[in-house]
């Protein structure tokens, strides 16, 4: 009796360790797999954290280079509008005869256009660009004192102002003129001076008259100086500067000036400024 009871507490110790064995040995591969899940996760974790970090390094870098590109067109824009801005006209200074006031005289009309932009836009005129001075301005004869030039007028209808005179011709150089005489005569449409022009006399006659002058400020300026200036018909001095991707110079200046002015005829100063120039640009690039 003895002997059976113990027999039958061993049967249910063994039945006892292998029920615990079995429940071990389930919850060990649970924790194994459970580990593989986490493992999983945390690398679906850092994979994520890792495109996330490259979605934001990649938007950092395209802003970068946005704001760059920014920059370099606002600074290209900005050497734009100072190299490529439209030029001013050439200043027109008015002396003496000419000025009636704080204005030209009547016979006296001036025009000055300042040139475009490469935005297409034209600058304010400068405040100094039409200067009227009450100076008197002498003229200097004395390497044309006893000579006269004639250019395009008939002999006879001024006759009495060249008389005991004799003819000179005016000085060229590079499509520029020098006139000095003690009378100086222009009439009926004769053009002077592409490259400047420069004009002196005791008395100048300019009777429909142009003097056009194309060039930078330095070459091209035109500059008329007369004791008695007489104006016939209709006159005009013109200058302007070539057009170009570059418009830093302005047009060449104009300056008349007489000590005393007659005649119902009129003078047109007139000036215009480079603009930017589209179709050379274009070439260009």
């Amino acid at each position: 009796m003895h002997a059976s009871r113990n027999a039958f507490i061993a049967l249910c110790s063994i039945l006892a360790m292998a029920s615990c064995a079995r429940v071990t040995g389930k919850t060990a591969a649970e924790e194994s797999q459970a580990k593989i899940d986490q493992i999983k996760k945390d690398i679906d974790e850092m994979r994520r954290q890792r495109e996330e970090q490259q979605a934001r390094a990649n938007e950092a870098a395209q802003k970068l280079q946005i704001e760059r590109t920014r920059e370099a067109r606002e600074q290209l824009e900005r050497s734009q509008d100072t190299m490529s801005g439209g030029s001013q006209p050439g200043q027109i200074i008015l002396y003496r005869a000419l000025v009636d006031g704080v204005k030209p005289d009547a016979r006296i009309t001036v025009t000055q256009t300042v040139g475009k932009s490469w935005r297409g836009q034209v600058a304010p005129l400068s405040p100094t660009s039409l200067l009227l001075k009450k100076d008197k301005v002498l003229v200097n004869l004395s390497p044309g004192t006893g000579f006269f030039t004639n250019l395009g007028c008939d002999p006879k209808e001024f006759q009495d102002l060249t008389e005991g005179l004799n003819p000179k011709a005016p000085i060229t150089a590079d499509a520029a003129i020098l006139v000095s005489a003690e009378v100086v005569l222009i009439c009926d449409g004769t053009k002077l001076g592409q490259k400047g022009t420069t004009i002196q006399a005791d008395t100048l006659v300019l009777k429909n008259a142009k003097i056009e002058s194309l060039g930078l400020p330095s070459v091209g300026a035109v500059e008329v100086k007369a004791n008695k200036l007489k104006l016939m018909g209709e006159n005009s001095i013109t200058t302007s500067i070539e057009d170009s991707v570059v418009t830093l110079f302005p047009a060449p200046s104009i300056a008349v000036s007489a000590r005393s002015l007659s005649g119902d005829g009129t003078l047109a100063l007139s000036s215009k400024g480079a603009s930017y120039a589209v179709k050379m640009a274009r070439a260009l690039n």
